[in-house]
């Protein structure tokens, strides 16, 4: 971990400090995550995007967004994730179609503590141990970083990075990890801030202007969806809040906007997905009536 973050530290002399300033642990605003998805049939890149703001009972959250891009880093597609929230020690994150609030860092943490690990976009729930903390010169700034001990399912030990999210990425920590699939945090873009994890160069899509929704209601779907299990390994089961809807366009993307599967089918539907890269996909469904109603969700295969 130390040789990743070698050629970001700089010498402490005019270094600022995120602690005790009153900021958001977890930018709020105006920030992106480019993260490196490595599957079998090679690297991917998205994009997670603050854009926009809502409220959610008497809290204003920021609207987080999943951003595809083509090779010229024009928007392809996104899709709304959910709502997250921070102050100056821990960040919140509620789903999208759901109202459970998960809690997404903890700032706070230190050796020997345990974290219960809670996926954005699944049931499963796991724990997490703090190895140790340190403080390092990121991108200019002394920012504390958390080391968890290591877990059975990542090839690389995680950490996590005060002022910026996990080693994989906003949403990822946690994630499976292995020779040939994985999320690592590539580039991290704040205001004009730009802070580089790798040994390419940081390019990020221009983000048109979010403006502020007011409670919310465009961000909740015409029609919920589930998949069960979430992650799936050997099958998914894909199903809608609408029972009265007999026909359904179902399709289904992997993050690079890529369609790999498309059918028209009623619901629920049952989908092998034994042979599919460990990833995270875009399900998409759309009735084939006169009143079209359409939802998207993420999920995940994980083996």
């Amino acid at each position: 971990m130390k040789k990743f973050l070698f050629f970001l530290l700089f010498a402490a002399f005019g270094a600022t400090t995120l602690a005790g300033q009153n900021a958001p642990v977890i930018p709020v605003e105006n920030a992106q995550w480019k993260e490196l998805h490595i599957t079998i049939a090679g690297p991917q890149t998205r994009f997670t995007v603050i854009c926009g703001d809502t409220l959610i009972g008497q809290q204003t959250w920021s609207k987080v967004h999943l951003v595809s891009t083509d090779t010229n880093l024009q928007v392809v597609w996104s899709i709304y994730q959910g709502a997250l929230r921070s102050d100056d020690t821990k960040a919140w994150f509620i789903p999208a179609e759901t109202t459970d609030t998960i809690l997404l860092y903890d700032f706070t943490l230190e050796a020997g503590d345990t974290f219960e690990l809670v996926q954005p976009w699944s049931t499963w729930v796991d724990k997490i141990v703090v190895d140790f903390t340190e403080e390092l010169l990121i991108g200019g700034k002394l920012r504390k970083v958390i080391h968890f001990e290591p877990i059975p399912w990542a090839y690389e030990d995680e950490f996590w990075m005060e002022g910026i999210g996990s080693n994989r990425g906003l949403l990822n920590r946690g994630t499976g990890q292995g020779p040939d699939y994985g999320t690592y945090l590539s580039c991290f873009r704040h205001n004009e801030e730009i802070i580089n994890f790798s040994q390419q160069p940081c390019l990020f899509p221009d983000m048109p202007e979010c403006p502020f929704s007011g409670v919310g209601e465009s961000d909740k779907p015409a029609v919920s969806i589930y998949v069960n299990p979430n992650p799936a390994n050997t099958e998914a089961v894909i199903s809608v809040s609408e029972s009265g809807v007999p026909d359904w366009e179902v399709k289904i993307f992997n993050v690079d906007g890529k369609l790999i599967h498309r059918e028209e089918t009623t619901l629920p539907l049952s989908l092998r997905v034994d042979e599919w890269p460990a990833r995270v996909y875009l399900l998409s469904v759309k009735s084939t009536g006169n009143n079209s109603i359409q939802s998207s969700r993420l999920f995940v295969v994980q083996h």
